[in-house]
């Protein structure tokens, strides 16, 4: 779990980050406040997962929930976590994408996003 560290790079971006209980999701970026919140208790690879998509939001100064701007969040999240992660010898080790993810740090999501977008490139 070397390389980007999501929580320095939102540091960077005087981005203020709050944890609070939040309905029907992980992270939440709030605009106005220039705040990210994230939902207590994550496991630390989701939580990390979370704060790199919602630092797009930010960097985007996206408003709402937007599909394209989920997928765009979600495909720059995923290509910042995981460079550098070596999957070829995760592959050696296993045939599951979700020890993959486990080794890297991130969700299985955002690992199926990082495999679709090397599978297309």
């Amino acid at each position: 779990m070397q390389g980007y560290d999501p929580y320095a790079h939102a540091e960077a971006l005087g981005l203020r980050i709050v944890y609070r209980p939040i309905e029907g999701a992980s992270g939440l970026w709030i605009p106005e406040h220039r705040t990210i919140v994230l939902q207590p208790g994550l496991h630390r690879a989701h939580e990390r997962s979370t704060l790199a998509h919602e630092i797009v939001h930010a960097e985007f100064q996206d408003h709402g929930r937007v599909p394209a701007q989920e997928r765009r969040a979600d495909r720059i999240a995923a290509q910042r976590l995981l460079a550098g992660f070596d999957l070829r010898r995760a592959a050696a080790l296993s045939d599951d994408p979700g020890v993959w993810a486990l080794e890297a740090g991130v969700t299985d999501h955002l690992m199926e996003v990082h495999l679709r977008a090397r599978a297309s490139a």
